[in-house]
C-alpha cells in the first residue's frame, strides 16, 4: 500500500512539475514577444523629440523646485516683516508712555522748585 501511495504521490508530483514547465515556457514565449515589441525601431525625429521634451522637463522641474524654495524665504521674510513691525508697534508705544511719564516727571519737579 505504501508502495502505491509512493507511485501515486510521484506521478501527481512529475504532473506538477510538468505543468510547471509549460506555464514557464508559455510566459518565457510572452516575455520574448513583448520584448520583440519593444525592439521596434523608434522613428530618430520621434527620438530627438522625446529627448528634447525630457530635457526641457528637467530644466522646468528644476526652475519649479528654485522658486519653490523662493516662495519659501519670501514667506519666511512676510512672517519676520509682520513680527518687526508688531514689535516696533511695540516700541513705539513704550517710548511714548516713557516719554509722558519723563515729561510728567519734569513738570512735577519744575512745580517743587517753584515752591
Amino acid at each position: 500500500r505504501s508502495l502505491e501511495e509512493s507511485k501515486e504521490r510521484r506521478l501527481a508530483a512529475e504532473e506538477r512539475a510538468n505543468d510547471a514547465e509549460l506555464k514557464s515556457a508559455e510566459a518565457d514565449s510572452n516575455r520574448n514577444s513583448v520584448v520583440d515589441e519593444n525592439k521596434m525601431e523608434i522613428p530618430r525625429d520621434l527620438r530627438i523629440k522625446l529627448a528634447e521634451t525630457e530635457r526641457a522637463n528637467r530644466e522646468l522641474q528644476r526652475e519649479n523646485d528654485a522658486l519653490k524654495t523662493r516662495v519659501q524665504d519670501m514667506i519666511q521674510h512676510k512672517e519676520r516683516a509682520a513680527t518687526s513691525q508688531r514689535r516696533a508697534q511695540q516700541l513705539e508705544q513704550e517710548l511714548h508712555h516713557v516719554t509722558r511719564q519723563l515729561e510728567e516727571g519734569k513738570e512735577a519737579q519744575l512745580g517743587w522748585m517753584n515752591i
